[in-house]
């Protein structure tokens, strides 16, 4: 376990793990380095609830040869990349803040594919996420959020990747220009991406969890969605699949949990 440092101001990559395999790298602060935290080489390592800053000249964390790793919940901004990863399948990036990054959000590239990429705030970078030549990764439930551009993958690749879950959920793109004419929170028609590739249920809020319909704000109106659909499992007449907010097609106590944790959160 590598926790609570303070990293800042060293030559090289501040926090490295090569070759390193079930490490924890928990509330530590890397600012003002070449790069924050970088993985290569290293499998199922757990990168939870850091602040990395101020890396101007690479990533915030950054991932290569690497797979099976969970990079969550942690806060990023200012970074020249939020989150870079190269050659590295397997991977879970959730819950991450990524803030005012000069080159990408999110970068995935050089055959980094099957990655699961969810509920991330990205916001104010130079593009939100940016995709060379990977397929096959999963993104949902990903705020994008006033990028110069919210999306973008190099052409020559044709990349392949998935933009929805499911339980008919995508993700929020500040830039999307369709309509929620039923008022379930999600749009009616598709969100363009590139070629071959399109969110066909874009969120018309910012995604919080518990937040069943949408709305940005977790309140009674998400408690009862819950209520209305209590003790239903998927394929019975009243489950309501945006009500199933841990996506085990049940609708029961652990979805209640999920709004109390967040109540009143909002956008």
């Amino acid at each position: 376990m590598i926790s609570d440092n303070v990293i800042t101001n060293n030559v090289g990559a501040s926090l490295s793990l090569m070759c390193s395999h079930h490490n924890i790298v928990i509330n530590n602060t890397v600012y003002e380095e070449v790069s924050g935290i970088f993985l290569a080489s290293s499998t199922c390592n757990f990168i939870v609830a850091n602040r990395v800053y101020s890396n101007h000249e690479s990533c915030g964390i950054g991932l290569a040869y690497s797979s099976n790793n969970t990079v969550e919940d942690n806060w990023l901004t200012g970074n020249y990349q939020g989150i870079s990863l190269g050659y590295s399948p397997l991977n879970i990036l959730k819950d991450n803040i990524i803030l005012n990054s000069s080159y990408a959000g999110i970068g995935v590239s050089d055959f980094s594919p099957n990655n699961l990429v969810v509920g991330n705030t990205v916001s104010n970078n130079q593009v939100g996420i940016k995709i060379i030549g990977s397929n096959y990764s999963l993104f949902y439930h990903n705020s994008f959020i006033n990028n110069v551009n919210n999306h973008y993958a190099a052409m020559e690749y044709y990349p392949i990747n998935f933009w929805n879950n499911s339980f008919g959920e995508g993700n929020y793109w500040s830039n999307y220009t369709g309509i929620d004419s039923d008022g379930d929170g999600v749009g009616d028609t598709p969100h363009p991406l590139y070629i071959y590739n399109q969110d066909y249920h874009p969120l018309m809020s910012p995604y919080i969890p518990g937040d069943c319909n949408h709305d940005g704000i977790v309140n009674i109106a998400d408690a009862a969605k819950i209520g209305i659909a209590w003790n239903t499992t998927k394929g019975m007449p009243a489950y309501n699949p945006h009500a199933d907010l841990n996506m085990d097609n049940a609708i029961n106590m652990a979805d209640a949990e999920i709004i109390r944790k967040n109540w009143q959160k909002h956008v």
